[in-house]
């Protein structure tokens, strides 16, 4: 909860710092360039920060956006994104009782894939300056979080026994404090313009969802595997050493999900009548 109240507030800062900005940026530069109303395409790459119960975890990721100006300074946009955000399963250990001792799988399941998904629609923002443009927006839509399952050993410090324990995390689906998983997006974007259609850009962009998933830990007795032949000993070189055997217990709890803060880069077309069109 405290992450998740961190990633709101900054969320609403990074908005409110947009804001005061612009009009700091109007006041200097009212011979800006002239406006022409119209249709905005964009496309980004970026690196987007996880901040869930797992921890702060980076990765790719990408964006589509329209953006629609009614007048000389508003408009409304629509945005379609997500990220790939994968982490090292042992980076959890130090989280866990440690009573006991932790090791990945050999082979499979090693990292924690997580990704988020999100469509935002909202009010969009733009103040032109010479070959330069200011746009902050903010967003109300759709988030979506998924994570593969997962799985590790363990053993406890006390026990005597040559084989140890499975740990298999499953992310069920979401059970949201709020329905339908609603998200909320707010981003600063500064566009540089080139040419009269198309303009580069970057941009920082906060995504909060306030849900929450449940996840099933399933904890299972493993037992070692025996190599009655060549052709057995050289097939479970590609397996694990352990098999499972049987469930012990089964616990279900919830993981707050949190959302993303991301730094993006992209191109964008200005379509139509929509042009940056220079003062000589």
């Amino acid at each position: 909860m405290k992450k998740l109240s961190a990633t709101l507030i900054a969320t609403l800062c990074l908005w409110t710092l947009g804001i005061l900005t612009s009009q700091i940026l109007y006041a200097q530069t009212r011979s800006h360039l002239e406006y022409a109303f119209g249709h905005v395409i964009e496309t980004s790459l970026g690196c987007a920060f996880t901040c869930n119960d797992n921890g702060f975890v980076p990765g790719p990721e990408l964006n589509l956006r329209y953006t629609y100006y009614w007048g000389k300074h508003f408009g409304v946009y629509g945005n379609i994104g997500g990220s790939i955000n994968p982490k090292s399963v042992t980076s959890t250990f130090s989280k866990l009782d440690d009573s006991y001792n932790y090791a990945p799988l050999q082979y499979r399941n090693k990292k924690i894939r997580e990704s988020y998904q999100s469509i935002v629609a909202g009010l969009a923002y733009r103040l032109d300056f010479g070959a330069w443009s200011f746009r902050p927006r903010i967003g109300l839509g759709y988030g979506e979080y998924k994570c593969k399952d997962y799985s590790y050993y363990r053993l406890s410090s006390a026990s005597t026994s040559d084989t140890p324990e499975r740990v298999v995390i499953q992310t069920k689906r979401p059970n949201s404090s709020i329905p339908g998983n609603v998200c909320f997006n707010a981003n600063i974007q500064m566009a540089y313009s080139p040419t009269n259609h198309f303009f580069i850009f970057a941009e920082i962009s906060g995504t909060v969802i306030p849900g929450m998933v449940n996840v099933c830990e399933s904890i299972y007795t493993t037992e070692s595997l025996t190599n009655d032949n060549w052709f057995e000993g050289f097939i479970n070189l590609f397996y694990e050493p352990y098999r499972v055997k049987e469930l012990i217990r089964q616990d279900e709890t919830q993981l707050q999900i949190g959302g993303t803060v991301s730094l993006r880069f992209g191109i964008g077309w200005n379509i139509g009548l929509n042009r940056n069109t220079r003062h000589m």
